[in-house]
């Protein structure tokens, strides 16, 4: 496999270079703004990180306080949010990439017992037929996204970092000594790097730069769920998914016999959030019963089951396909906030961890944060996006119309046949970090399918 990252002294080119083309990019002609944002991306050069500001108590933001602790660094978490508000039908897979980064900076174990694994992934069509498995690159572990956020944040405490919670984020800007973060309640804190963990929407990225892409709604809503069906027959440590004839829908069983659920729903125009908001969860359960009513068991049988304060709070899918800055002066971002994938890819958390831990790799090994942060963009920036485009091929099949959805069962075993070639996607899930190695050892490596 051919080495997809230049070593270091180019990747320093390019950061002068990509310094040059920032500069450029950024300026106003309207003067109060230039000044307002010449003050946000000033340049600090010859600047060790000492303290890192992290924005965001989610898995990336949780993950990089860890590693840049690992490090030798001074971090502090802020979240905005009290305590997870993640319920049972928000869920994922962490992939094996994502499980073996955890293991690298020793926060794996802390996680492993709030999951279960899943080794083997099934493929049917909504009128039964069997179309194949996906086995090889199926292995993870399955966890609610709430008691993934949770174990990592009660492993942050337990090493001694402080997660701040209830603290909204409002607004930032560049100072001589680093960055100082302004919170809704009036209160500031000062470090040398603000780094952004707050996801999809962030508000840190447009600080960066405020001309960045907003992320692209992908034509579906996902909704999920949690039901008790003893009797329902499954095969163990398996991830059943159904291409349906008006909707997809996925489901597992866990050691306990609980039935873990999700749905994407085709739906055109993104809604405006209120209109999602005045949707009760029964009336969810309702649609959902009628759009998987007539594809086989047990779909409509699982939603039915489940209690509505364990599902039916719909999310809207976005990806966020290219972002051309990932930092800008004393600030950087992480995870969703820099490439955002669908949850088609089953990536999402797991290229945050890698993210937070090879960014404080690269703290630790150069001494001046701009370059740093530089360096960390160039080693990522292929490897993800190259993920969020087969994650975007996978979109197109799940919001397929009537046509389509008639033909699948001809269609899919065909595309599964010729056009699937799980064996070419291992890059993807055998990536590993070495955590002694320097980064211009061990990032050069990091696999990218090329």
């Amino acid at each position: 496999m051919a080495c997809t990252f230049v070593a270091i002294a180019c990747t320093e080119q390019a950061y002068r270079n990509s310094m040059k083309d920032r500069s450029a990019s950024l300026r106003m002609s309207d003067s109060t703004e230039k000044s307002k944002k010449e003050k946000r991306t000033t340049p600090m050069t010859n600047k060790t990180l000492k303290k890192a500001i992290v924005v965001g108590g989610g898995v990336a933001g949780l993950t990089a306080a860890i590693a840049f602790q690992k490090a030798g660094r001074d971090v502090v978490v802020y979240e905005a949010t009290e305590a997870s508000t993640e319920f049972k039908g928000s869920f994922l897979t962490l992939a094996m990439n994502g499980v073996n980064a955890l293991r690298t900076i020793d926060a794996f174990e802390s996680v492993e017992e709030h999951g279960f694994w899943v080794s083997s992934m099934e493929l049917v069509s909504g009128s039964g037929k069997r179309f194949g498995d996906l086995n090889g690159n199926a292995k993870g572990l399955f966890i609610e996204r709430g008691k993934l956020v949770a174990a990592l944040r009660n492993e942050a405490l337990r090493r001694g970092i402080r997660c701040e919670t209830s603290k909204h984020f409002l607004d930032a800007h560049t100072t001589p000594e680093g960055v100082s973060v302004h919170f809704a309640d009036g209160t500031r804190v000062s470090g040398d790097l603000l780094v952004g963990a707050d996801g999809m929407h962030s508000h840190v990225r447009k600080l960066i730069d405020p001309t960045a892409p907003t992320p692209r709604y992908i034509g579906l809503l996902g909704l999920g769920g949690a039901a008790q069906m003893p009797d329902l027959k499954t095969l163990p440590k398996t991830f059943t998914l159904m291409y349906g004839k008006r909707a997809f829908f996925g489901w597992t069983t866990s050691p306990s016999a609980e039935v873990y659920w999700f749905a994407n729903v085709p739906f055109a125009q993104e809604p405006e959030r209120q209109t999602l908001a005045a949707v009760s969860p029964q009336q969810w359960k309702q649609q959902l019963v009628h759009l998987f009513a007539d594809d086989a068991p047990p779909a409509a049988d699982l939603i039915r089951s489940t209690p509505e304060h364990d599902g039916f709070t719909p999310t809207l899918l976005h990806m966020l396909h290219h972002l051309p800055h990932w930092y800008g002066a004393s600030m950087v971002l992480v995870g969703d906030a820099a490439h955002g994938t669908s949850p088609t890819s089953g990536q999402g958390a797991s290229l945050a961890i890698e993210d937070s831990i090879i960014l404080a790799k690269c703290l630790r090994d150069c001494s001046d944060v701009q370059r740093a942060c530089a360096i960390y963009e160039g080693f990522r920036r292929s490897r993800v996006e190259k993920i969020a485009k087969l994650a975007g091929r996978a979109n197109q099949i799940k919001v397929a119309g009537p046509l389509m959805r008639r033909l699948q069962d001809l269609v899919v075993p065909f595309v599964l046949k010729h056009l699937v070639h799980p064996e070419t996607e291992t890059w993807v899930y055998q990536d590993r970090i070495n955590w002694d190695e320097p980064i211009g050892v061990s990032m050069t490596s990091q696999k990218t399918g090329e």
